[in-house]
């Protein structure tokens, strides 16, 4: 575990050092590498989702290397200051996500789940979709039903719970 964590010390700052560099301009457009097919597979399961991402230049076709660092960097703050947490939430998440591992959702849930008394959790067992709202007829109506209900109870509650 002592060789891992100083291996991590060194690699992760080079890393970083590299994909910085490969992001400037210019070097953006030769380095930042095409998105491939499978990407479009596993963020949806609806096929016309699916043509509409393959059709989007900006979604789909590049993967910008400053934005994906950015990202990481925002993961690790979150995750730092995650038991401060105290606002409601509705957490949707897929059990089989390649982007957003579902170990995340359950460290974030076993930090902050008692923190408010409407938090609430929905695993969508068996799923592999990172973006659940793109999904296929019914599951997307379902899930945007769950949504729907849970706001409208936030609503309802108002100022009754605080």
């Amino acid at each position: 575990m002592l060789f891992n964590q100083f291996a991590a010390l060194i690699s992760v700052p080079v890393q970083d050092g590299i994909i910085e560099l490969l992001s400037l301009p210019g070097l953006r457009q030769l380095f930042s590498p095409s998105a491939p097919p499978w990407v479009n597979d596993y963020l949806t399961d609806s096929e016309e989702e699916k043509i509409r991402r393959a059709n989007d230049k900006y979604m789909i076709k590049r993967s910008v290397l400053r934005y994906v660092l950015a990202v990481e960097k925002e993961i690790i703050e979150f995750r730092s200051r995650m038991n401060q947490f105290d606002f409601p939430y509705l957490l949707i998440y897929s059990e089989k996500d390649p982007i957003t591992p579902a170990w995340g959702n359950t460290d974030f849930a076993a930090a902050t789940r008692y923190k408010n008394a409407h938090n609430r959790l929905v695993l969508l067992a068996g799923n592999q979709y990172h973006e659940q709202l793109f999904s296929a007829m019914p599951l997307r109506d379902q899930i945007l039903n769950l949504i729907d209900d849970w706001l409208q109870e936030r609503l309802n509650n108002h100022g009754k719970d605080k």
